[in-house]
C-alpha cells in the first residue's frame, strides 16, 4: 500500500475475470516447452490452477480497491480492456 500512496501515477488494469484468466492459459501453452525471454532457460512454465482461479475470479481485486481508497482519485487510471490501455499508452507517449 506504500508504493501506491507515493506513486505518481498508478495504472490499474481492471480487466474482467475471463480475459485474465485466458491470459493465464495463453501464456502456459506459448511457455510450457519454452521460457520466457525475461526467465531463466530452465524455468518453464507449468499450469497453476490457483492463479487460474485467482485470475478468472478476480480474487484480489478486493485488496486492490482497498489500496487505491488511499490514493486521490486524480492519481489512478483505470483501465478496462486491452483496447483502452493500447489507446492510453499512446495518448500518454504522446505527450
Amino acid at each position: 500500500a506504500d508504493r501506491v500512496e507515493i506513486a505518481d501515477l498508478v495504472i490499474y488494469l481492471d480487466y474482467l475475470g475471463i480475459v485474465c484468466a485466458f491470459r493465464v492459459l495463453l501464456r502456459y501453452f506459448r511457455h510450457k516447452e519454452e521460457s520466457r525471454p525475461e526467465l531463466p532457460k530452465e524455468a518453464l512454465e507449468y499450469f497453476n490452477q490457483k492463479l487460474f482461479w485467482v485470475a478468472f475470479t478476480r480474487g484480489e481485486r478486493k485488496d486492490t480497491e482497498a489500496s487505491l481508497k488511499n490514493v486521490e482519485a486524480s492519481k489512478v487510471v483505470r483501465i478496462y480492456s486491452p483496447r483502452q490501455l493500447e489507446e492510453f499508452l499512446e495518448d500518454f507517449t504522446e505527450k
